[in-house]
């Protein structure tokens, strides 16, 4: 047995041994040079987060920037040399002046600066960006190295347009609803009384000819008030499995009489099985409505390209789920952002008056809501549109 003294000396000694083991830093991940696992780790973490890094010798004029600064500024690190000057040019124009004027002051003051703006890329795309720098100073105060960081908010700021927009679809949903529903009861009445009077004109000596234009006009009415009612999801209508390419098919026979010749329509079927819970009749407004937005986008003549595709999303509380995806494409004009962010507004219309009710695209945004789905938009100027419509998918279990 040992003594006393010199146990105690050993389980110390092992238990700062096992102490010194467990501070001892990680072994690298890619190898025995720890510098290089965290300038990998580094990368990572700003490709991760959308974070490029940067920094500027003040005295020498070297411009250092990370990997994920090249990729938000659109440029290549081997054909791009990192400088000052290249890093103004590739903000907006818009935006160029003010960001380098800020530059310029925090060079000569204490406090970081902070900038919000736009990054033009050489294929014409922007990115939003925020932009973060401090100054660090030498002995005798004077500034010599400048670092920052560019954080790229471009998917986040088009989230929170989304969320905005929807909000105010909503509100407008149940405005519209509200109105159509009152509004639809009176004229209920109006075409009631008016069938009463019209089968009684002849021997009253009434205007036939008035009594049907008046009949007309309220009947138009109504239908205005049923697509009201679609948007702002107080007409649920009935539901029973359909399949959508068949849906489709029924639907491309109306759409070939409404299309000029200089359209051309393809339908491209999805082989696997497309079955959703719906009302055929809203099914077939979808499509209806949506290859009448791309006519009226092609003037010229085109292409329109519907297809149905099963695809697989994480929604927001991170489950995946099937949906079946409805696309609809043209080679028309498109849109600009100002345009695409009210595109589902009620009575929004880009039509000459009297050409359009704008009522056409809130119907099938409230229908494809109103099914649990989601209405998505791919635009640009010049470039064409693409509608796609995401419907809940019934597999075979949930079929019947």
């Amino acid at each position: 047995m040992l003594p006393r003294a010199l146990d105690r000396s050993l389980r110390l000694a092992s238990t700062r041994r096992r102490i010194m083991q467990a501070a001892a830093p990680p072994r690298a991940l890619w190898g025995n040079d720890p510098l290089a696992e965290r300038e990998e780790l580094l990368r990572e973490a700003e490709r991760i987060a959308h974070v490029g890094s940067w920094a500027w010798d003040m005295r020498t004029g070297k411009v250092a920037w990370s990997d994920e600064l090249y990729r938000i500024l659109g440029q290549s690190p081997s054909a791009t040399e990192a400088t000052f000057d290249r890093f103004i040019e590739a903000i907006h124009p818009d935006d160029r002046s003010a960001v380098h004027a800020l530059a310029m002051r925090a060079s000569s003051g204490d406090l970081a600066a902070h900038a919000d703006y736009r990054v033009l890329r050489p294929d014409g795309t922007v990115r939003d960006v925020i932009g973060i720098a401090q100054i660090f100073r030498a002995a005798d105060g004077t500034p010599h190295r400048m670092v920052g960081v560019a954080l790229d908010v471009t998917e986040r700021r088009r989230l929170e347009s989304d969320l905005a927009r929807a909000q105010k679809l909503e509100a407008l949903g149940r405005l519209a609803g509200g109105i159509a529903h009152d509004f639809n009861n009176l004229l209920s009445i109006i075409l009631l009384n008016v069938d009463v009077v019209r089968r009684r004109a002849r021997d009253l000596g009434l205007p036939e000819d008035a009594l049907a234009n008046a009949h007309a006009a309220a009947a138009e009415g109504a239908q205005l008030t049923k697509q009201l009612l679609a948007f702002s999801h107080h007409s649920p209508g009935y539901a029973i499995d359909v399949d959508v390419n068949e849906a489709v098919n029924n639907a491309m026979m109306l759409v070939g009489t409404l299309l000029s010749d200089k359209i051309t329509p393809r339908f491209r079927a999805s082989e696997a099985p497309v079955v959703v819970r719906a009302d055929p009749s809203q099914l077939r407004q979808i499509v209806v409505n949506l290859a009448m937005n791309a006519r009226d986008a092609m003037p010229d003549g085109g292409e329109l390209c519907i297809e149905t595709s099963v695809v697989t999303r994480i929604d927001g509380d991170r489950v995946a789920r099937s949906y079946v995806r409805l696309d609809v494409q043209d080679t028309g004009i498109g849109m600009d952002e100002a345009t695409r962010s009210r595109l589902f507004e009620p009575f929004f219309t880009t039509k000459e008056s009297g050409k359009g009710t704008g009522l056409g695209l809130a119907t099938v945004f409230g229908i494809v809501s109103q099914r649990g789905g989601m209405l998505e938009v791919q635009t640009s100027p010049g470039r064409g549109s693409t509608f796609s419509a995401f419907l809940p998918r019934l597999d075979e279990s949930q079929s019947g």
